[in-house]
């Protein structure tokens, strides 16, 4: 997310209070991913809830990619994409924790979600590679690589098994 805001501004010349304002629009995000997704996976299965999150984690960095290329003011643009962003950090939350609870045997629970969570603990060194990426390439090769990662995992969420989709159709039947 901080490389959102830094290439907003070395595309602009905003001062920096316009910033403050992404923060709502993130919020905003949060909010509707959770009142959309929280049903969509109550009544489909977490597949959806990641097809759709992966669908408003594509559009983050597609339209930093293409924002040079519009008339629409960036200050719009770069508030659009930080709704994206709060969509997508809370789908992200949604889906991993629905599933897990979907795969995971009651009395294992408490293991699974310390695995999860330690298996994420990598990805905390994105940001150093973000920014490698930025300092020695471009800011577009980073969001073209981002990109091109949540794209691989949009089609890899469509092959995941919907547990507890079998349980949705009996109570909706």
């Amino acid at each position: 997310m901080p490389f959102y805001a830094m290439y907003y501004f070395s595309m602009t010349n905003a001062k920096k209070e316009v910033l403050g304002f992404s923060f709502p629009c993130r919020l905003l995000g949060g909010i509707v991913s959770a009142a959309l997704l929280g049903y969509m996976g109550n009544r489909f299965g977490c597949r959806i809830v990641f097809r759709l999150t992966a669908l408003f984690a594509l559009a983050s960095p597609a339209l930093a990619l293409i924002y040079p290329y519009t008339a629409l003011p960036a200050r719009y643009m770069f508030f659009v994409i930080f709704f994206f962003i709060g969509f997508t950090i809370n789908g992200t939350t949604i889906g991993y924790s629905s599933y897990l609870l979907d795969i995971s045997p009651t009395e294992n629970r408490p293991a699974y979600v310390g695995f999860m969570n330690t298996m994420v603990a990598p990805l905390l060194l994105s940001p150093v590679l973000g920014g490698f990426l930025i300092e020695t390439l471009s800011y577009k090769l980073l969001f073209f690589v981002t990109f091109l990662m949540v794209l691989g995992g949009f089609f890899y969420a469509g092959r995941l098994k919907n547990y507890r989709i079998e349980e949705i159709d009996d109570v909706h039947a």
